[in-house]
């Protein structure tokens, strides 16, 4: 397979060598992406947890707030208790076990302004709200 492919790769000229050169770090550079933005920016120090359970807002922690070791905070539901674990890196939901999916929990950890945590049979979202100092908010990366 390789020895086709290199054969092929002879037969190309420079500018097709440079084109597909060019598509294979773009690409790269896409997939990349999302994972590099929070390392070299930084997560903004202006944001804060909203949680809503219930329909009404239950608490806002701003996220400059949170101890070093973090913080955990249990929210009540119809189908049992949520365990909302804040760190200063980013915010995860622990289900309960009544919770048939689990969505909520298997979301993870969220680090950016505008990602959200759901849970609907427990009537649960959690979400981080805040801009960042380049005035971007998580969808309009």
């Amino acid at each position: 397979m390789f020895r086709k492919l290199l054969e092929v790769w002879k037969k190309t000229r420079r500018g097709d060598r440079i084109i597909i050169g060019l598509a294979l770090i773009l690409g790269l550079a896409g997939i990349l992406y999302p994972f590099l933005w929070d390392w070299l920016v930084g997560t903004p120090d202006n944001l804060q947890v909203i949680i809503h359970s219930l329909g009404a807002e239950k608490q806002i922690v701003p996220m400059g707030s949170v101890p070093p070791e973090g913080r955990e905070l249990q929210v009540e539901g119809p189908i049992g208790d949520h365990l909302v674990q804040i760190e200063q890196e980013g915010v995860r939901v622990i289900a309960p076990e009544a919770d048939p999916l689990k969505i909520c929990e298997k979301t993870g950890w969220i680090r950016r302004p505008g990602a959200t945590i759901v849970c609907v049979p427990n009537q649960l979202a959690v979400w981080l709200e805040g801009r960042d100092e380049h005035g971007l908010d998580g969808i309009s990366e």
